[in-house]
C-alpha cells in the first residue's frame, strides 16, 4: 500500500540546475538586458528576449538564476497570433525567481484579475500547441490582491513542470490558471502553489480537452483544485489548510488517486466537494484528516476521512469474472534525467549538407554522455532541421539526446528508416527528449530503460515506436505524442508493447488511424488523449497484459464514421485484464462510434465469445459519454496461450541498413508515388 505522507518530498530532480547552453535556439533574457539583481525593473528587458524568440518557432527562452523584478505582464504569446512550441525555462526551480513589485499597478481588482506570466493566447483555442513553463518561481509580491502568478494554455501536450508559485503575503488571487477553452494534453508536474484564494483554476466553458497533475502542493488557500467540464487526473495531491481541496462543479470526469488532505483549522468539511448533475468521479488512496470526509457526492458525505477505492455511478463491468477493483498496477516515477553541460557535446546541425554523420561521432568518438543538437533555421524563421540520410544509433556511453526544440527528418516523407534506432550496451538508461518532431520514429533493441519525454514521432509506416528486443526495459512516456501519418501504406497500430512494462503520462494520441496494442505487458497510462478519427481499435490489451488506465478523454468528433463497425471498439480486450477509472467521450456527432467496448473471452480465434458495450449506453450529458469505472479481468492465460499469441502478433520490423534503398513504385492512397524500400 501507498503511504500517505504528512509532507510532500518532491523528486530531487526539481532541485537540479539546467543551465542551457548559448546556442541559436535559446534566448538568453540576459542578453536582452535583464539584471536579475532584485532591484532593477526587468520587464522590458525579459519581453524583448520572448518578442525576438516569436520570430523562431520552438524557441527556447532561458532564464539563468538570479531575480529578475517585473512590474507587468510577460507575455509569451502575442495576441491573436499561434506561437507554438515555446518553451519558457528558469535554470532552476528555486534559483530563477520572477517577482512581481508590491503594489504593482493593474494587479489589484480581483474582478479583473491579471496574470504575472501570460503564457497563453486570447482567448484561447485548439492551435495554441506545445507550450512550456518550466523550472522557475513566480512570486507574486505583496498589495497585489487580483494576480494571477502563471495563466497558461497548451494543445497536442503541454507542460508546466518544477514551479514554485507563491504570493508573499499570502493574498494572491489565483496561482495556476488553466481555464480557456479546449486545452489538452496538458502534464503539470511538481509544482507548490502557496498562499492565493484559488491554487488552481481548471474550469472551462465548453469541454474537449484534459489535463492531468501530479505532484502538487497547496498550502494556505480556500480552494485547492477549482474543476469543471474537464477530463482531469490527479495523482498525489497534498494540501495543507486549505478550506476545500477539490471544489467541483459540473460536467467533470475526474479521477484523483494517492493524495492526503490536512486541516488543522476549525470546520473542515470535505476534502473533494463533488456538485453536479452529470460527470464522474473517481477516488482511489485518498485520506483528509481534519475533515468529515474525503468526499461530498452532491452533499453527501461518502467513504469517511480515508477512502480505499470508490467511484460514483455505475461501473460496467461485462463478465461476472472482472472484480469491483482497478488492477491497482506498481507505479513507477520517471527516471530523473541526467544533465551536466561539463559532459555533453553540441552538434551544430545548420553547418552540414546532412547531420547524421556528425551526430553519430558525437555519439561514438566525443566521450560524453549528453548529445545536445542545436540550429535555426532562419531562413523560415522556424526550429533548426536535422537532417538525415541515415539513421541515428543511440549507443555506448551516450544517455541522453537532448533535441532543444529541433524537427529531425528525412528528404521523403515516406522514407522507412527509423530516425534513432537504440542499441545494447553502455549506459542502463537513455533518454530521447525536448524535440519538436521526430519524423522516422525510434525503434528499441536493447534492454534497456527507455525514456521518451517532450516530443512527438512521426513514421510513415506502421509504428512510431516499436520494441525489438527480446527482453526489453522499462519504458516510460512523458508528455509523448505520436501521430499519424496520412501516407502511411497499411496504416496500422501506432505503438506496440510486447514483453513490456510501460508508465505514461500525459500520452496524446488524437488523429492516429490505429492507436495503441499492448501484447505481454504491463502498461499504466495517467492521462490519454485519444480520438478524432474512426480507428478499429483504440486501445487493446492482449493475452497476457494488463492495461490500467486513469482519466481517459476520447473524442468522436473527426473522420469518416460511415464504416463503423459493430466488432470495432474504442477499448478492447483480446484475452487481457483492463481496468479504466474515469472516462469521458466527447459528444460531438449525433451518432458516434457504436462500440466503445469489445471482449474476447474466450482467446484470440474468431470463435471466441464476445461482449461488447455500446456507447449510448452510458451516461449522457451535454458535452460528454461518461464511464466512472470499467473493469476486464479475465482467467490468466498459460505460457504456451501467451507465446501463440505473440507469434500471431506483428513482428518487429528487421533493422532497416542505412545504404541508400533501392526505390520502387508503391501506392498512397489514389496516387501513385516513389518511395524508399
Amino acid at each position: 500500500m501507498w503511504a500517505i505522507m504528512n509532507i510532500l518530498v518532491l523528486p530531487a530532480g526539481i532541485v537540479h540546475a539546467f543551465p542551457l547552453p548559448n546556442i541559436p535556439n535559446v534566448f538568453n533574457v540576459r542578453d536582452y538586458g535583464a539584471k536579475g539583481d532584485g532591484t532593477t525593473d526587468d520587464t522590458a528587458a525579459i519581453q524583448a528576449a520572448v518578442n525576438a524568440a516569436r520570430v523562431v518557432k520552438a524557441p527556447l527562452v532561458y532564464l539563468p538564476n538570479g531575480t529578475y523584478r517585473v512590474s507587468d505582464t510577460i507575455q509569451l504569446c502575442a495576441t491573436g497570433a499561434d506561437n507554438e512550441w515555446m518553451t519558457f525555462q528558469g535554470e532552476s526551480m528555486t534559483g530563477t525567481v520572477i517577482r512581481l513589485a508590491d503594489k504593482a499597478s493593474g494587479f489589484g481588482d480581483r474582478n479583473n484579475p491579471k496574470a504575472v506570466v501570460l503564457a497563453t493566447p486570447q482567448p484561447g483555442g485548439a492551435t495554441f500547441q506545445h507550450q512550456s513553463v518550466i523550472d522557475l518561481t513566480i512570486n507574486t509580491g505583496s498589495n497585489n490582491p487580483g494576480v494571477i502568478a502563471l495563466d497558461q494554455h497548451a494543445n497536442n501536450v503541454g507542460v508546466s513542470e518544477n514551479l514554485l508559485l507563491k504570493s508573499a503575503d499570502g493574498n494572491g488571487y489565483l496561482g495556476f490558471a488553466f481555464n480557456r477553452n479546449y486545452g489538452g494534453t496538458h502534464f503539470v508536474k511538481n509544482v507548490e502553489v502557496v498562499g492565493f484564494s484559488t491554487g488552481f483554476d481548471l474550469s472551462i466553458r465548453s469541454a474537449k480537452s484534459n489535463i492531468l497533475l501530479e505532484h502538487i502542493i497547496v498550502r494556505n488557500a480556500h480552494i485547492g483544485i477549482y474543476c469543471q467540464k474537464r477530463c482531469i487526473g490527479i495523482r498525489d495531491l497534498q494540501t495543507f489548510n486549505v478550506d476545500k481541496p477539490v471544489d467541483n462543479e459540473d460536467e467533470t470526469n475526474l479521477a484523483i488517486i494517492d493524495s492526503a488532505f490536512s486541516y488543522d483549522r476549525a470546520g473542515g468539511s470535505c476534502g473533494i466537494d463533488f456538485r453536479h448533475t452529470s460527470g464522474h468521479l473517481f477516488v482511489r488512496n485518498v485520506s483528509a484528516k481534519g475533515f468529515k470526509s474525503v468526499v461530498a457526492d452532491n452533499g453527501t458525505p461518502a467513504g469517511g476521512t480515508y477512502i480505499d477505492e470508490w467511484h460514483t455511478g455505475d461501473g460496467v463491468k461485462l463478465s461476472d469474472r472482472a472484480p469491483d477493483r482497478t488492477l491497482n498496477l506498481p507505479i513507477k516515477e520517471t527516471p530523473d534525467l541526467a544533465w551536466d553541460l561539463s559532459k555533453s557535446v553540441i552538434v551544430d546541425c545548420e553547418k552540414q549538407v546532412y547531420d547524421s554523420d556528425a551526430i553519430q561521432n558525437a555519439i561514438d568518438k566525443s566521450g560524453k554522455e549528453i548529445v545536445i543538437l542545436s540550429g535555426v533555421d532562419r531562413s523560415r524563421n522556424n526550429t533548426g532541421i536535422v537532417k538525415l540520410d541515415k539513421s541515428i544509433y543511440v549507443r555506448g556511453g551516450v544517455r541522453r539526446i537532448y533535441g532543444s526544440k529541433m524537427e529531425v527528418s528525412f528528404d521523403a516523407d515516406d522514407d522507412p528508416r527509423y530516425a534513432f534506432i537504440i542499441e545494447t550496451g553502455g549506459w542502463p538508461m537513455v533518454s530521447i527528449d525536448t524535440f519538436k518532431n521526430v519524423n522516422g520514429g525510434i525503434r528499441n533493441q536493447s534492454s534497456k530503460t527507455v525514456v521518451l519525454r517532450e516530443l512527438r514521432l512521426r513514421h510513415p509506416f506502421r509504428t512510431c515506436y516499436e520494441t525489438a528486443a527480446e527482453k526489453p526495459g522499462d519504458l516510460f512516456l512523458e508528455s509523448f505524442n505520436p501521430v499519424g501519418n496520412n501516407k502511411a501504406l497499411e496504416p496500422g497500430p501506432q505503438l506496440i508493447f510486447r514483453n513490456q512494462k510501460v508508465w505514461s503520462r500525459g500520452l496524446n494520441m488524437t488523429g492516429v488511424s490505429d492507436q495503441l496494442h499492448a501484447y505481454n505487458s504491463d502498461v499504466w497510462l495517467f492521462g490519454i488523449n485519444s480520438g478524432e478519427i474512426h480507428p478499429e481499435t483504440w486501445l487493446a490489451a492482449h493475452m497476457g497484459s494488463h492495461l490500467e488506465i486513469f482519466s481517459c478523454f476520447m473524442d468522436t468528433g473527426g473522420g469518416d464514421h460511415s464504416g463503423d463497425r459493430p466488432s470495432g471498439g474504442m477499448i478492447k480486450s483480446y484475452g487481457g485484464n483492463i481496468s479504466v477509472a474515469s472516462c469521458g467521450v466527447f459528444k460531438k456527432r449525433d451518432v458516434p462510434l457504436s462500440t466503445l467496448l469489445w471482449e474476447q473471452h474466450d482467446g484470440e480465434g474468431n470463435g471466441g465469445k464476445t461482449r461488447t458495450k455500446p456507447l449510448l449506453e452510458l451516461p449522457v450529458s451535454p458535452s460528454y459519454y461518461h464511464m466512472p469505472f470499467y473493469s476486464c479481468s479475465l482467467l490468466p492465460a498459460d505460457k504456451d496461450a501467451i507465446k501463440a499469441v505473440l507469434e500471431k502478433a506483428e513482428a518487429p520490423r528487421e533493422a532497416i541498413t542505412n545504404q541508400v534503398p533501392e526505390k520502387v513504385t508503391v501506392k498512397s492512397g489514389k496516387k501513385t508515388k516513389s518511395r524508399t524500400k
